[in-house]
């Protein structure tokens, strides 16, 4: 478990990854970043460019979410450090 906050409850899951399946790993960084307006980037978005990109392969589909995150920050200074993990099985 990553990230742990001891209020929550836990469980163990496994799944079963076919050929081509996709996991990304992220920290909240990845969606609390704000725009030059102060607008929040927001998990809705993150999981919006992930859906029109979901057919590209991990490493561009990893580019295309940075690229919109630095779209949308424009030159505003990062708020929070960001960790970006995405692993595909061949």
């Amino acid at each position: 478990v990553i990230g742990v906050i001891k209020e929550n409850d836990y469980q163990n899951l496994e799944l079963d990854f076919n050929k081509g399946d996709k996991l990304l790993l992220y920290t909240d960084g990845m969606f609390e970043e704000f725009s030059e307006s102060k607008e929040m980037y927001s998990e809705i978005k993150l999981y919006s460019i992930v859906n029109t990109n979901k057919h590209k392969d991990i490493h561009s589909l990893i580019k295309s979410i940075v690229h919109d995150l630095d779209l949308f920050r424009g030159k505003a200074p990062f708020h929070d450090d960001k960790t970006l993990i995405g692993i595909q099985k061949r």
